[in-house]
C-alpha cells in the first residue's frame, strides 16, 4: 500500500527506513492534526458567519443562531462546504429574513392605515356630536339611542 511509497521517497531521499508502526504513528498524529486544524477552521468560519448575521439590521433569536453556526460548522468541518456555498447559505438564510421582514412591514403599514382610519372615524364622531349637541332635537333622540344601546348591552351581559 501506501508504506511501499513512503519507503521508496525516503530511500530516494537517502533517509533511512522506517517500521510499519512508525509509519502508522506517523499518519495518525497527521490526520489528527489535520483534524484539529479543519474543525478550528469549521469555528472560526461558523463563528464569523453568525456575527454577521448577529450584524444584520434583522434580529434573529439565539435558537437561530445556533442552528445556523451548527450548520455551518458541519458543513465545513465535513469538508464538503465550498466557501461559495456558505455564502449562498447566509445569502439565502438573509433572505429568508428578509422576506420574513417584508411581511412584518406590511403588517406594519396594515396597522397604521387601521389607526389612520380609526382616527378619521373618531373626527367624524367628534364633527358629528357637535352638530347633535347643536340640534336640541337631535341631541334628545342621540341620548334616547344611547340609553338603548346601554340597555341592551346590559341585557346581553346578563345572558351571558
Amino acid at each position: 500500500m501506501y508504506d511501499g511509497a513512503v519507503l521508496h521517497m525516503l530511500a530516494d531521499d537517502g533517509l533511512p527506513g522506517i517500521t510499519r508502526d512508525q509509519l502508522d504513528e506517523f499518519f495518525e498524529e497527521e490526520a489528527n492534526d489535520q483534524w484539529e486544524k479543519r474543525t478550528g477552521r469549521a469555528a472560526v468560519e461558523a463563528n464569523a458567519l453568525v456575527r454577521q448575521a448577529e450584524k444584520s439590521r434583522v434580529k434573529f433569536s439565539e435558537g437561530i443562531l445556533a442552528a445556523l453556526g451548527q450548520e455551518a460548522f458541519r458543513q465545513i468541518s465535513s469538508g464538503q462546504a465550498e466557501p461559495k456555498a456558505m455564502g449562498r447559505l447566509a445569502t439565502l438564510f438573509l433572505k429568508v429574513r428578509g422576506d420574513k421582514r417584508a411581511d412584518q412591514m406590511q403588517e406594519l403599514k396594515r396597522e397604521k392605515l387601521k389607526h389612520e382610519l380609526e382616527g378619521q372615524v373618531s373626527n367624524s364622531l367628534e364633527y358629528l356630536s357637535e352638530k347633535v349637541n347643536a340640534h336640541p332635537e337631535a341631541k334628545e333622540a342621540f341620548d334616547a339611542l344611547r340609553k338603548e344601546l346601554a340597555r341592551r348591552a346590559e341585557i346581553e351581559e346578563a345572558e351571558l
